[in-house]
């Protein structure tokens, strides 16, 4: 048996290895894995029979139906599969570890709203109030956050040894009958599947962030989570970007039985977040099912029958490549998303400029200042989409910066919807054409960023990364980057000015406009940390497009800021500042001779 060993493979390999080696559990790995997993749903088992929450007499809450066989269930189940297949498919065991550890922190986060106030969780399957006194944590709390750290630390088990890391029986990363299956050797993504997978992903993550149900009591609310408190935002997004995004890593990585199981992992976890609420909706008194949920699950039913397709070799009977869906070309792939940013980019213009309010007859519609945001998103994505219109060669060297940078139309929209959202409660009060025209460049720069995207993987399956792999990630590239990344933190989580009698944008703040912000802060992190390990055209244009956000979010300062009179510069001004010059810096070190 031949295993090839070249720099394509170590560069794939990471984080899921496709080097042959022996399954043995005597080398205490697997064992250490598993003994992790189980003890994780043992916990999340027993959190839902104890009391999660008690009441502030000290009698245990109540769940709004009886939800403990379907929990316990959800919590077992992944467990149980991963235990019966450890010793007859390994890969697929520690790939489903994998997918249920990448969505642990999401979990979570979710269960950080019962500790702060369980009365807004909206978790009837745990606790339905039924007054407005406060919750105190009880047993099953501490259990809860024992599970899903001891499922967390499973795949970091998995991570850091070779369990379930050789080919399946008959195969060899080595042989190889075409380039089709040698693409497949060194870990190239099915582009079909990879299509089908992130719309499955993207279905589960909108039904996780919809209203779980409808409510007919007053004490506990049917919301989106952009109405809801802060922890629930933070886990629900959270799981909104992971479900996608590793299901898509699953499906590019090398080992088949690893993505068959990481596929499968993430579905077991989306249902286990997913279905609760929609037994909610079922089953408990004054609940009524809402699209969401049906959403979320339908999402995770279709990753779960795409993890069989994922475990198949693209060879068939004959010998000769299997058919599959392929993307269009990378540069038709570039001008799609070049026009999707010029249209996003016109509509953000006239956001900008359009009363985002219409008002009874006879009353004036109240000036939106955050507007301006609108005006300055609107420059950064209509410049954006131009340069990839233009020839392949200078769009491809582009199109790094807009798929980090669409994200200014959800950081500008939102700030703008945040205020439309709660006036049109009044009556007579309406959206008016500023307010439709912030959603429509909304939609359109999610489209513009998921083609950047697109054609970002086509173009890597036609360039030999071999050399960069040998090279590895370029250290002063990668200081600098995380250097850039702290400083984002407090750039978009505090405010960039003080205003007296005014509340300026901040995730801090907890209003729906924060969740721009999140997507904001969210981008330059990962664009700051993947820049040290791209080609050094692609790793400018990420830095570059980091730094665009940055400038959006401070351009509030002198549009939104200013002219409400007495603003003066706030920590947040400082941090954006200070970033802006770290990644200047970075965007210099990636382009030094030496590198290049």
């Amino acid at each position: 048996m031949t295993v090839r060993t070249s720099p394509e493979d170590r560069f794939d390999r990471s984080p899921w290895p496709d080097t042959a080696s022996e399954p043995n559990f005597r080398t205490g790995a697997p064992v250490l894995t598993l003994v992790a997993l189980l003890g994780g749903a043992l916990a999340l088992a027993i959190a839902a029979v104890v009391p999660v929450v008690s009441a502030a007499d000290g009698a245990p809450a109540r769940p709004g139906f009886t939800s403990a066989p379907l929990l316990v269930t959800l919590a077992l189940a992944p467990a149980v599969i991963a235990l019966l297949s450890a010793r007859r498919a390994p890969g697929l065991a520690a790939g489903l570890v994998l997918g249920l550890a990448v969505l642990a922190p999401g979990r979570a986060l979710l269960d950080c709203q019962l500790v702060v106030d369980a009365g807004l969780a909206t978790r009837p399957e745990l606790v339905i109030p039924t007054s407005l006194a406060p919750f105190r944590p009880g047993p099953g709390l501490a259990l809860m956050f024992i599970g899903h750290l001891l499922i967390a630390i499973a795949g970091l088990l998995v991570l850091a040894g070779r369990w379930g890391a050789e080919p399946p029986d008959g195969e060899t990363a080595g042989e190889s009958a075409g380039p089709q299956d040698e693409l497949v050797a060194r870990g190239a993504p099915r582009q079909g599947l990879l299509l089908l997978v992130l719309g499955c992903g993207v279905v589960a993550a909108v039904g996780l962030v919809a209203a779980p149900f409808t409510s007919d009591t007053a004490f506990l609310l049917a919301r989106s989570v952009f109405d809801g408190p802060v922890w629930a935002l933070a886990g629900t997004l959270l799981l909104a970007v992971l479900i996608p995004g590793a299901g898509c890593l699953f499906v590019a990585a090398a080992n088949r039985e690893r993505a068959r199981g990481g596929l499968l992992g993430i579905a077991l976890g989306t249902a286990a977040v997913a279905v609760p609420a929609l037994a909610a909706g079922l089953f408990a008194a004054d609940l009524h099912p809402a699209a969401g949920p049906y959403a979320a699950v339908a999402g995770a039913v279709g990753l779960a029958v795409l993890a069989v397709p994922a475990g198949r070799s693209l060879t068939s009977d004959a010998g000769g490549p299997e058919r599959d869906l392929v993307l269009p070309g990378a540069q038709r792939l570039h001008r799609l998303a070049g026009l999707a940013a010029l249209l996003a980019g016109a509509l953000a213009a006239v956001g900008a400029l359009a009363p985002a309010l219409e008002v009874p007859t006879g009353a004036a519609a109240p000036a939106l200042p955050v507007a301006r945001l609108l005006g300055a998103a609107a420059v950064v994505l209509a410049v954006l989409g131009v340069a990839l219109l233009l020839p392949a060669d200078r769009a491809g060297a582009s199109r790094p910066a807009l798929s980090v940078a669409w994200v200014v139309a959800p950081l500008a929209a939102l700030a703008i919807l945040d205020p439309v959202l709660t006036a049109i409660d009044l009556p007579g009060v309406r959206f008016g054409l500023g307010a439709w025209a912030a959603v429509g460049a909304l939609c359109l720069a999610c489209a513009a960023g998921l083609l950047a995207a697109l054609a970002g993987g086509v173009e890597r399956d036609d360039v030999d990364l071999s050399e960069l792999a040998e090279r590895g990630a370029d250290r002063p590239v990668l200081f600098g980057g995380a250097l850039a990344a702290l400083l984002a933190i407090p750039a978009f989580s505090l405010p960039v000015a003080d205003v007296p009698g005014h509340q300026m944008l901040g995730i801090a703040g907890g209003a729906r406009s924060g969740w721009g912000l999140v997507a904001g802060l969210l981008a330059v992190l990962l664009a700051t940390l993947a820049a040290a390990r791209c080609r050094p055209s692609r790793g400018a244009a990420l830095l570059a497009g980091a730094g665009l956000v940055v400038i959006v979010r401070l351009a509030e300062l002198p549009l939104v800021a200013a002219p409400l009179g007495g603003a003066q510069p706030a920590i947040g001004t400082w941090a954006c500042l200070g970033c802006l010059v770290v990644l200047v810096a970075a965007i210099a070190l990636v382009m030094r001779p030496s590198r290049q």
